[in-house]
Order: structure tokens, then sequence, then C-alpha cells
């Protein structure tokens, strides 16, 4: 589940709009015990503008997909997803490949989620070079008069941006670690979709007003704890592409860490398959 809160701030509308997406979904992940796995994720969500009850407005998310690992330095992903993170509704194709393992150097490419180069350093600390969407479609009430006819009572909100910088995931013991991110933001985008305009449309919302939106900086850090006892997985690759598959929150695109793929080695005693169950990942918000 996740909890996301946006106050928009636009030039000529006194309403101060608190924009609000609160998603409860389920994942599902099953590898047949060799090279295959299958993910598929339903996220329904909420979305309303804080103080007027009738703009609450429910969306479902999904995506769908099969990953590949030919071997520890290349897999690939296929499959399906509903997403509303580029500021509409879309039904696209999920296409991924990984080349590297997944504990040290690789470069991976997963549309529409993102592209990363990342890079551990010695045994606590991880780097990553990457780009990525980050987005939404909210509902809002119609107070200023944004959109004048049909007498709408509420209209939708859509932007996008899009991330590219760099992270730095440090990792102090197995139960803790912190990150920092830092870059800038391109093609951002907004745009208003009226509820008549879009009432008998199924595919993208239609916009009566769009606007691209100025390049700027942004600084994110966070801390991730961790409570209970995990199973030891050091070097079973299996896992680590089921983990990576689970490193983002439902629906928002907000996690690039794999913070329960080890930066550190391990030693193995007698790992028997029953032990290899650890599939949550702790999702790091920002």
């Amino acid at each position: 589940g996740s909890y996301v809160s946006v106050t928009p701030k636009f030039d000529g509308v006194g309403t101060a709009h608190r924009l609000s997406k609160f998603t409860i979904g389920i994942r599902g992940i099953y590898n047949n015990g060799k090279r295959s796995l299958f993910y598929g994720e339903i996220s329904p969500f909420v979305t309303r503008d804080r103080g007027y009850r009738y703009t609450r407005t429910s969306r479902l998310s999904t995506t769908f997909l099969y990953n590949y690992m030919v071997n520890k330095n290349f897999s690939f992903r296929i499959g399906y997803t509903r997403t509303f993170i580029l500021g509409n509704r879309y039904h696209l194709p999920y296409i991924g490949l990984r080349v590297g393992k997944l504990d040290k150097v690789n470069f991976s490419i997963q549309f529409p989620r993102s592209i990363t180069f990342n890079v551990p350093i010695g045994r606590y600390v991880k780097t990553s070079l990457y780009t990525r969407p980050q987005g939404g479609v909210y509902t809002m009430a119609n107070t200023d008069t944004i959109y004048y006819l049909n007498n709408d009572k509420r209209i939708n909100f859509g932007r996008y941006e899009f991330l590219s910088g760099l992270r730095v995931d440090v990792y102090p013991t197995h139960l803790f670690n912190f990150y920092v991110s830092a870059g800038i933001t391109t093609q951002n985008y907004i745009g208003f979709y009226s509820d008549s305009y879009n009432k008998t449309n199924k595919g993208l919302y239609k916009p009566f007003y769009k606007e691209k939106i100025d390049n700027s900086m942004y600084l994110n850090f966070g801390l991730v704890f961790k409570w209970g006892r995990v199973k030891s997985i050091y070097n079973n690759y299996n896992m680590y592409n089921a983990q990576d598959l689970n490193s983002t929150d439902i629906n928002n695109n907000l996690n690039l860490g794999n913070s329960q793929v080890p930066a550190k080695e391990g030693k193995i005693k007698n790992i028997e398959p029953d032990e290899i169950q650890d599939l949550i990942d702790a999702p790091d918000f920002y």
C-alpha cells in the first residue's frame, strides 16, 4: 500500500487544492524452480481533493509480466501494464532487459519504469545513475471554474516528470540502510481533463489544457528499517530477480533500490530450498 499527497500551486487559482492518492494492492511472484519468474500486480487506488467529498474517484492499475533469467549476467522481461504514472491513462507493453549481475555492476532498461546503471562500491555502498518517469492522475474540485463548460463540479489533473540523477545507498547493517539521490527533472508536464468531455472515452484522457513546465533540480533522501529474521539468499539469483521485480512501491513507481539484494559478501552454510522464502522488500518512498 501507499499514500501520496500533492499540493500544486497555480497562478491565478485562489483555492489551495490538497490532492491525495491512496493505494492498496496485491502482488504475486512465482518462480518455477528454474529460470522463469511470473509477476502480477493489481492496484486499485482512490484520488480526491481533500475537503470535497464529491471528488472521490476510483481507478485501477495493473501489471503482468514474465521474466526469464538466461544466466546470472542477463535476463529479460515482457508483459503488459495499465499505468497512470505518465499523467494519463495508458495501456502499454512492458519490455525490459538487464546486463550484469544484480549484486554487481549492471545496466537495466525497464520500459516504462526506468533506465539504471548500478555500481556497487566496496561492501556497504551502492550507487546508481538513473532516469525514470514519475507522476499520476488526481481528481480536484472545479471551485475556481478552471473548466467552465458543462458545469463540471470536478476535473482531473495529470502530471509527469522525468527524474535523472545519481542515487547512493549505504548499508551499515542488514536491518538498516539510508539513501540520498539528486539530479534534474525534465519533460515536466501538466494537463487538465474534464469528466464530461471524457465521459465516453475509453482511451487516453483528452486535455482541455496542457503545459510544459521548466526543468528544475531535486534532492531526495530517506531511511529504510527492517524488522524480523531474514533468511539467507546469498548468490541465489532467482531470488535476486524476484526482489528486483518487487522493488517498486505499489502504483507510484517511487523506489529504485533493491535493499535486500546483498551489498556485501556472506558465507553459505547448508542453505536448503525451503529457506529461500524472503520476497518482501521494504520500499523506501520518496
